[in-house]
């Protein structure tokens, strides 16, 4: 296991995370994504088999030592406008001829499957990086199957240019700009910290695994 750092390079823009995304939680959809058309799926069993090293904390509840992306940007961010509106045309020739049914007569565009919307996304031009401890020469194969990264790929968001993978000195590596352990050595791992409840390991978004956690300040 050595520390190294990952540069992704981007060819267009990214949605900016409203969370941080973290480096293993990008390997471990990977790693599931490998295995998802096998028999027996289970995403639970193969998520945390990715080839970085583990943080302990003095309670025995541990992390992945690897950090959360950080944006190198070469712009500052701005707006970016969705908008979604059903084709009432369509949509009347469709049940005129009966290859669409609806219970209702008119169709409304203020709620239901029909509704209008408009999304604002903040984007930005930027490359990411993160920095980790593990495996460089798997970390590197698992990443050459990384495509795009972000929020929003389905519109052509966060499509990844090249990954660069380099060794660092171990005091270069700041794996633990990260969510820690609610108990982690914060002074030991030079982190100013505040605690919340979040997510520890993959799937961060699932709120039934929040626990009590440390994250440092400049997250």
């Amino acid at each position: 296991m050595k520390p190294f750092r990952v540069l992704i390079k981007l060819s267009s823009a990214m949605v900016v995370p409203r969370q941080p995304l973290h480096l293993d939680a990008l390997l471990s959809a990977l790693r599931v994504a490998r295995d998802e058309d096998k028999p027996g799926f289970d995403p639970s069993l193969i998520k945390d088999d990715i080839p970085l090293d583990r943080y302990h904390s003095p309670s025995g509840e541990w992390c992945f030592k690897g950090s959360a992306f950080r944006l190198i940007r070469h712009a500052p961010s701005f707006m970016w406008m969705l908008t979604g509106r059903a084709d009432l045309p369509a949509i009347a020739e469709d049940r005129h001829s009966g290859f669409l049914r609806l219970r209702q007569n008119e169709v409304s565009t203020a709620g239901g499957p029909f509704k209008s919307t408009k999304t604002d996304l903040e984007v930005v031009l930027a490359d990411v990086e993160a920095f980790g401890v593990g495996d460089i020469d798997a970390v590197r194969d698992m990443l050459s199957e990384c495509k795009q990264i972000g929020a929003r790929r389905g519109i052509a968001f966060g499509n990844i240019a090249s990954v660069h993978i380099e060794e660092v000195a171990e005091q270069e590596c700041r794996w633990q700009w990260r969510v820690l352990p609610f108990d982690a050595n914060t002074r030991e791992l030079d982190v100013e910290a505040s605690y919340a409840i979040a997510g520890l390991r993959a799937p961060y978004w699932d709120r039934l695994t929040h626990v009590k956690v440390a994250i440092p300040v400049d997250l």
